[in-house]
């Protein structure tokens, strides 16, 4: 059984940092995930298809639900799933996932009733039947000994161990929660000799790797709405390192802070699809191994991370920290300037040509195309798309980019149903009046929901965030111009937010795929960046 506690909000706040929210997909658009026909193989036990069942006692306990598969850059739903599956589900639903091809972990969370989550090892060919109760899950089937390991972790929680300024001392906290998992983990092996090698190397390694990440990725962060949770330092330990120095602290060993780490440790690519493995495979390049002198998402540092892998893995190893690496620097809004655009296109471009993942070969894609958008104008038919305002006023995006010429204007793509754009929004509050008023920045919110009533009614409850700008809702989500041009419509099809755009005083996109506001460091830089 899950220990309930509010340290559980800290996993939807941590993954707000590497996961964005998708659109509501029809039902019917992958029906060979959800149903089997007559005779399908998928409900035949020796087949290598993953059936699953999930039941409640609560319909309603199921709206929230999501399952995260991590075999792409960040976790996310299976692409064999509508995004709104489980929400038309009632209280039982069941599925066959045809795309699991080797043992991995997976995690199943809710995020609007009980808020809490749980991951559970899943292999080609399990039968796996969920009982999710009382806000617990429960896990039954083929090998119900891979699946409720997690369940039954004594409660420990990184979360609510701060980095406050001794790197030591944050050394030896962490180490304590390891030493308890892992101490768990060798208990559970024993009780349950019948689990697999594949559980023993994926659910031991993710316990490591995910010792290792808070040590590279320190918890500086106070968590907002949350007491006593803190989330990771996306920037890495460089960063809080470097601030440190500056107060005059000593310099830390960091050899013997990674309990001696080396790249070899990294070298094995049957956890590719293990999230921990791959959140530490790019931060340990970026931040330890490739021995950059000062952090930042520069091209010199890029230069010298690319360096490294290429020097250092190989297949599908290098494959995926080539691709999570050009991802990380996408996402930070590398490749603004025109030198720097050239640089990074080509170094994508490289990449492309030794591409078989058709899951990366389109999320590579997307990011190019959305460098191409840099410096230019939309386009004369994007312009005609039309929106309606909280007063029931009918405008198109020309109007209401003329109507704010002059100012900087910053997109933002949002939905009621999107939690990382509502703590956007909460992050981001004091920021924005600030830019507001010394930046002559103009916020713009264009919601991408269905729902024209339920659009009115959470903006009436989130007013106080949103005062800052101007609201609007498209009016034709299907066939908007403007949802594929920005590429908030992005890989497969289905829309991604949040999602920020910056345009200049004359209509100039100078960032298609701008900053999270949350990030106020890279948004200062991608300002100043405006002549």
């Amino acid at each position: 059984m899950i220990k309930k506690s509010p340290v559980i909000i800290l996993f939807l706040l941590c993954l707000l940092t590497i996961l964005s929210c998708k659109e509501n997909e029809e039902f019917s658009e992958v029906p060979s995930a959800v149903e089997s026909e007559e005779g399908e193989e998928a409900l035949n036990p020796s087949s290598k298809f993953v059936v699953v069942t999930i039941t409640t006692d609560d319909k309603y306990d199921l709206d929230g639900l999501t399952l995260l598969d991590y075999s792409n850059f960040t976790g996310s739903q299976p692409s064999e799933l509508p995004q709104d599956y489980f929400k038309k589900a009632g209280d039982s639903v069941h599925f066959v996932l045809k795309e699991i091809r080797h043992p991995q972990i997976m995690e199943v969370f809710n995020n609007t009733v009980s808020k809490n989550s749980t991951r559970f090892l899943v292999s080609p060919g399990d039968t796996i039947q969920l009982d999710y109760k009382n806000g617990d899950f429960n896990f039954s089937g083929k090998n119900a000994a891979h699946y409720n390991f997690y369940g039954g972790l004594p409660y420990s929680d990184y979360a609510e161990t701060p980095y406050q300024g001794d790197p030591q001392q944050y050394k030896t906290e962490v180490e304590k929660i390891y030493t308890s998992r892992k101490a768990y983990f060798d208990s559970y092996l024993e009780d349950n000799p019948e689990v697999s090698e594949a559980f023993k190397k994926q659910v031991g390694a993710e316990l490591r790797f995910e010792y290792l990440y808070n040590l590279i990725a320190p918890r500086t962060v106070k968590a907002k709405g949350a007491k006593n949770i803190y989330v990771n330092n996306m920037d890495g330990i460089g960063t809080v390192l470097t601030d440190s120095r500056m107060g005059g602290e000593q310099i830390l060993n960091l050899k013997s802070y990674f309990d001696e780490v080396v790249i070899k440790d990294f070298q094995q690519p049957e956890l590719v699809n293990n999230d921990y493995f791959k959140r530490n495979l790019v931060d340990f390049i970026r931040h330890y191994f490739a021995q950059n002198e000062v952090p930042g998402y520069t091209e010199e540092n890029l230069r010298m991370e690319l360096k490294f892998i290429d020097g250092n893995l190989q297949g599908e190893l290098k494959t995926t920290a080539t691709g999570k690496l050009i991802w990380e620097y996408h996402r930070k809004g590398f490749g603004r300037g025109k030198e720097e655009q050239k640089f990074f296109t080509e170094v994508i471009d490289d990449y492309q040509d030794k591409l078989s993942n058709p899951f990366y070969q389109k999320e590579i894609s997307y990011i190019k195309e959305e460098l191409n958008l840099m410096n230019s104008n939309l386009p004369e038919a994007v312009l005609q798309d039309r929106l309606i305002n909280l007063q029931g006023d009918t405008l198109t995006i020309g109007e209401v980019l003329e109507r704010t010429r002059g100012k900087i204007r910053y997109l933002d793509f949002w939905a009621t149903w999107c939690p990382p754009c509502i703590s956007d929004f909460n992050a981001s509050k004091d920021f924005k009046k600030r830019l507001s008023s010394k930046r002559n920045v103009k916020f713009i919110y264009i919601s991408v929901e269905k729902d024209l009533e339920n659009w009115r009614k959470k903006s009436g409850l989130l007013k106080q965030y949103l005062a800052s700008g101007e609201q609007y809702k498209l009016l034709d989500i299907d066939d908007s111009r403007i949802l594929s041009f920005l590429k908030v419509r992005g890989a497969n099809e289905r829309i991604a937010i949040p999602k920020y755009t910056v345009i200049d005083g004359n209509g100039e996109i100078i960032s298609s795929n701008a900053p999270r506001l949350a990030d106020s460091v890279a948004v200062e830089k991608l300002l100043n960046s405006i002549q």
